[in-house]
């Protein structure tokens, strides 16, 4: 049996998942945003938690470029509040059983009808490829060759066994709110942040204690085979020095980039730092509120300083309108005369879904004007594969147009053999 090196402890880890779904408020009469289950932030509420969701708001919405004195896109920011009770996840592995508690955070976005969760943990230790694995788990059925579940999961209620992150997360969201919340599987985003390692390449901070380029692929990108990778690191240190999907402004963070995933390197003096640079800049250049609060922001809710979770439930939001307006495309669908009829009909009941699906392209290409790209860059449009899926979708738009023009022809085909057949019926009836 060959020979491994042993697995890297980290501490001080913090991680998060983040996962959206469509949702019915009206379900029981009882919206969301009123459920006693969740404390709900309103103005002037003075819950810390929720107050740290505020204080990048507010300071990103100041600095609003394309959209000054309006929300950059509807419902935002959302109704937040934080569940009342933990969700508590034991992870069943072969070296010991993992206990997580996560804290709860929803998010609810009225007018597109979706709610997301932020589940939060503090983790004090654990080994590079129970984190790993731990991550892996948003992508799997979570049970064994032989069906048994090897994540239990107990949240106001027996503790019993989870088939997936997806459903769990469902299942807390609709005891925690009694609305219909969907199954829809959307992906789910994790973050990762690690305050005493450093990137395995290029500047960041923590550099005296790097990760190999190994590790540091193996947690971005989620490869359980990060041992196994060939001896030409080059190839992975490029892809992980990539602007396009790297994110760096100051030297107390680092935050790397795949499509569902973001792994944060974080000075562990950054709370300290950020103070003094307020402290220096309220004191001799001019002290602004929101500014001022900003500054020396130290949340407890992961990359929550730069307005990630912010930036990534936006780009969430953006993919299920985009699942949406597949959905709606496939109207058009069909062979022959059905296609035409089902063209025929939509047209007489005023828009055609490719009619709809365009519009709603529009409305959501508007997302991207918010502050929030600033920080964004290059790989916004690649999150939960935002820019595949779009292309796929201007196919289909494509196609059904030329489909539309089919049926324009059709028509015209049809009313010149009428036009010839009630010419040919005058002539014959003419004395």
């Amino acid at each position: 049996m060959a020979e491994f090196a042993p697995s890297r402890t980290l501490t001080d880890v913090r991680l998060a998942f983040l996962a959206g779904f469509e949702y019915d408020a009206a379900v029981n009469g009882q919206s969301a945003e009123l459920s006693a289950a969740l404390e709900w932030d309103h103005p002037g509420a003075e819950h810390r938690p929720l107050q740290e969701f505020r204080t990048p708001e507010e300071f990103l919405v100041q600095k609003q470029i394309f959209t000054e004195g309006r929300a950059p896109i509807p419902s935002w920011p959302p109704i937040r509040g934080r569940a009342r009770e933990k969700l508590q996840m034991e992870f069943q592995l072969p070296a010991g059983p993992l206990p997580l508690d996560f804290t709860v955070y929803a998010s609810c976005f009225r007018e597109q009808g979706l709610i997301t969760l932020l589940a939060v943990a503090d983790v004090e230790e654990v080994t590079l490829d129970r984190l790993l694995f731990v991550k892996q788990g948003k992508w799997y059925r979570c049970e064994d060759a032989a069906g048994a579940s090897w994540l239990a999961v107990n949240a106001g209620g027996a503790p019993g066994g989870a088939e997936s992150y997806s459903e769990c997360f469902r299942r807390f969201l609709e005891r925690q709110l009694a609305v219909g919340v969907a199954p829809n599987r959307w992906p789910i985003f994790d973050f990762i942040e690690l305050s005493h390692v450093g990137p395995s390449v290029g500047g960041g901070p923590n550099s005296d204690s790097r990760l190999q380029v190994q590790e540091h692929w193996g947690l971005l990108v989620g490869d359980e085979g990060y041992r196994l990778l060939d001896s030409n690191e080059a190839t992975y240190s490029v892809l992980l020095n990539d602007p396009a999907w790297r994110f760096r402004g100051r030297r107390d963070w680092l935050y790397n980039f795949s499509t569902t995933s973001c792994l944060a390197f974080v000075d562990p003096d950054i709370k300290a730092h950020r103070t003094d640079w307020r402290t220096y800049y309220s004191g001799t250049v001019g002290k602004v509120d929101i500014l001022d609060r900003y500054l020396a922001f130290s949340p407890s809710i992961p990359t929550l300083q730069d307005g990630i979770p912010l930036l990534v439930e936006i780009c969430l939001l953006r993919y299920a309108e985009l699942r949406r307006i597949s959905d709606l495309l496939k109207k058009d669908e069909g062979e022959g005369l059905q296609r035409v009829w089902k063209w025929t009909w939509a047209r007489v009941q005023g828009r055609t879904p490719l009619e709809r699906a365009v519009m709603k392209l529009e409305h959501l290409d508007l997302y991207q004007e918010t502050a929030l790209w600033i920080i964004g860059g290059a790989y916004t449009d690649r999150l939960f594969e935002y820019e595949s899926i779009r292309k796929r979708l201007d196919k289909s738009i494509d196609d059904a147009k030329a489909i539309g023009a089919d049926v324009r022809v059709f028509y015209l085909g049809l009313i010149s053999i009428v036009v010839a057949v009630v010419a040919v019926v005058l002539s014959v009836v003419k004395p």
